[in-house]
């Protein structure tokens, strides 16, 4: 971490600067000459910026103080965009290197890495010209100090464990506990100054707690991740002492420790280890006595950085489950759904904002009360989830005897050994949904009586005018024996068709009355011909029969499956108006050979009926619509004849099944429950 001091009292200028050099470096302001002096003799810096647009007539007393204190140190000046050439050259002899303004990202980048680069070549060549400065004779080592205070310097009391340990349980609140620990060891050690960081968002270690370092500082510093001594504590896993950086020398792996522990103003820093993970760094100058840390001392320091470490990743857990219990709150409060959870004691532990609208219950009054408080069959549900696993998916239930109905999801949850923990239920009210669909069903019961009615009218209209215009010619020409004979046929045909047409309705919206018998199904379909060929068949219209030889008993209406069927058979002669092919085929098929594909489950034997026709045949569009009550006829009634067709074979066991390919033709297969032959020998005994 690279710091950089610029010195300026405009806004802009140190907003820009801190924008283009962060992350990279820490720019720490100072708004007077006195602060930038006072801050270089107590923290120092790699590289000061210098504002000439806000301090020109001060720089040059404040650059010889500078080189005074810090010779070597990399000096940049900040030109603003008015100051003239020659200006620049007057001024530029104080400073390493310069830019103008506007401040361009890339060329500040730039000369900030050259001096820095300049800083470290310097601070490299001073250290190699003199190995021998940090154990000369005249000076003790590290080790020969510690030597001299160790038996002048007490342990720590049983009083100073007992407060750090109380600061170590500082409930789940991190600033108390943090602050409590800092204040603990200042009064212990005796020290003035001391920092904790805390690793935020896994880059960056920021001060969360602190003593005696200047509240701007502690605003802007953090030390990213890979920096150097975040780095050394995170792979050593011990306590770094300012010593034993010094002794380090020139290499260039911990070139910035010792400026990281300055910024820090420090004399050791100890790591706050969690898991084998560096989670952040304590870091204490030396006691205001002079005397240095024993290593007794620093063997409890560092245990009791161990358990702060704990205690710290612990609040963070607890932090992290506060939040995903709070955001899960959220949630439940503004779902659109009822949800109620009990857990293994069947007690009520869930209960959102919106089941106390729906079952007009307070969360206060239901929460950790037995399931037998909610209304029935909630509990009971929520029960069986638990105990059997049985769940339900969107299902309509009922409360308050029909008063509201609810639709409700339930499922079991386990732990992860897969034993039973609660179970949850999920509600909602679909009290408008069957109010919208009672109201759209409305809605089309009353299109289609209009529909009706108008179809109706229509078909009834044309045989009326029939029977109308023979009616008024009647009493003219009733001496007429040609007239009464063409009266007497085509008003009986018109009649006919009035009548059909009224019972085929009658028979499609009212239940059938069956009158079931056994009946040889060759001769229903003879029958459905003979009512086909009443209806009108085209003599162009090749009828081919294939029944076989043996009887093919079923038990139905007689009556009514010949309209059945002779609704089918007009439907394939309509669909070949200039002529083509009939084929009627019926057969015995094995019990389960075709039932499966005709969605029947029977033990009896089949019989399928097979009506191919060799006309133009039906699109996929037309086919899904094909037994539409409302469908476009061929000229055969308002289209109930293959709905009712369908009707009746249903009610009689059975199920129709039809495949179209368009230029060769349609085909019906009829599907119906067969009777055995032995069954149908003892009847007739």
């Amino acid at each position: 971490m690279n710091i950089a001091l610029l010195l300026s009292n405009r806004m802009e200028i140190i907003r820009e600067c801190k924008e283009i050099l962060s992350p990279d470096s820490l720019v720490i302001s100072a708004t007077s000459i006195e602060d930038c002096v006072e801050h270089l003799g107590n923290y120092g810096a790699d590289v000061v910026l210098l504002d000439f647009g806000s301090f020109a007539a001060d720089l040059p007393k404040l650059t010889q103080a500078i080189r005074k204190m810090k010779p070597d140190l990399g000096l940049v000046g900040i030109f603003p965009e008015e100051t003239t050439v020659d200006e620049i050259e007057d001024l530029a002899g104080e400073v390493y290197d310069y830019l103008q303004e506007p401040l361009s990202p890339m060329k500040l980048r730039g000369v900030v890495s050259r001096s820095l680069e300049r800083q470290s070549l310097l601070e490299t060549k001073q250290l190699c010209e003199r190995p021998g400065l940090l154990l000369s004779p005249s000076r003790k080592g590290i080790r020969e100090v510690e030597k001299d205070f160790y038996h002048a310097v007490p342990s720590f009391s049983e009083k100073a464990l007992r407060e750090l340990s109380k600061a170590l349980t500082a409930s789940f609140d991190l600033d108390r506990l943090l602050n409590l620990f800092v204040d603990s060891v200042v009064e212990v050690l005796r020290i003035s100054k001391i920092s904790i960081l805390l690793l935020e968002e896994g880059w960056a270690f920021r001060v969360k707690a602190s003593r005696g370092i200047k509240p701007e500082l502690v605003a802007d510093l953090q030390f990213k991740a890979d920096d150097e001594l975040p780095v050394w504590l995170g792979r050593e896993g011990r306590i770094l002492r300012k010593p034993e950086v010094l002794e380090m020398g020139p290499d260039p792996e911990f070139r910035g420790l010792a400026r990281q522990m300055d910024l820090l103003q420090c004399a050791i820093s100890v790591p706050l280890l969690s898991k084998g993970r560096l989670i952040g760094f304590l870091s204490l100058n030396q006691k205001v006595t002079g005397i240095p840390f024993s290593n007794d001392e620093l063997e409890v320091l560092f245990t009791l950085a161990s358990h702060l470490a704990v205690a710290i990743q612990d609040i963070f857990l607890y932090q992290q489950m506060h939040y995903q219990k709070t955001y899960s709150q959220k949630i439940l409060a503004h779902m659109s759904n009822g949800v109620v959870t009990i857990d293994r004691k069947e007690k009520i532990i869930i209960f959102n904002y919106r089941a106390e609208e729906i079952l007009g219950r307070r969360a206060s009054e239901m929460l950790g009360k037995d399931l037998r408080y909610l209304p029935s069959p909630l509990g009971d549900l929520l029960y069986e989830a638990m105990k059997t696993g049985a769940t339900h998916q969107k299902r309509e239930i009922s409360l308050f005897q029909g008063k509201l109905p609810l639709e409700i999801s339930t499922y079991p949850l386990v732990d992860e050994q897969q034993n039973p923990m609660g179970s949850v239920i999920l509600f909602e009210d679909i009290s408008s949904r069957k109010r919208l669909e009672e109201e759209r069903k409305r809605a089309d019961r009353l299109n289609i009586l209009n529909e009706l009615l108008a179809r109706m009218a229509h078909e009834i209209k044309n045989p009326l005018v029939a029977i109308r215009t023979f009616t008024q010619l009647l009493q003219e020409r009733y001496e007429d024996p040609d007239f009464k004979n063409f009266f007497y046929t085509t008003v009986s045909q018109e009649v006919e068709k009035i009548n059909d047409l009224v019972e085929r309705l009658v028979a499609f919206v009212h239940p059938l009355d069956f009158r079931y018998e056994l009946e040889d199904l060759r001769n229903i379909l003879d029958n459905s011909l003979f009512l086909a060929w009443e209806q009108g068949i085209s003599k162009e219209v090749e009828i081919v029969k294939d029944f076989g030889s043996r009887p093919l008993t079923i038990n139905a209406d007689k009556e009514q499956m010949s309209k059945a069927f002779s609704y089918i058979i007009l439907h394939a002669v309509g669909a070949m108006p200039k002529g083509g092919k009939l084929i009627l085929e019926a057969e015995e098929v094995g019990k389960g050979q075709f039932a499966h594909s005709a969605g029947l489950t029977l033990a009896e034997p089949l019989v399928r009926i097979s009506v191919r026709d060799t006309g133009q045949g039906i699109t996929a569009h037309d086919l899904d619509k094909l037994f539409d009550p409302f469908r476009t006829t061929e000229g055969f009634g308002v289209g109930l004849g293959l709905p009712l067709s369908q009707k009746i074979i249903e009610e009689h066991g059975g199920k129709i099944e039809v495949m179209s390919e368009v230029g060769k033709g349609t085909s019906f297969h009829i599907y119906l429950p067969c009777v055995a032959e032995e069954v149908h020998s003892n009847s007739l005994r």
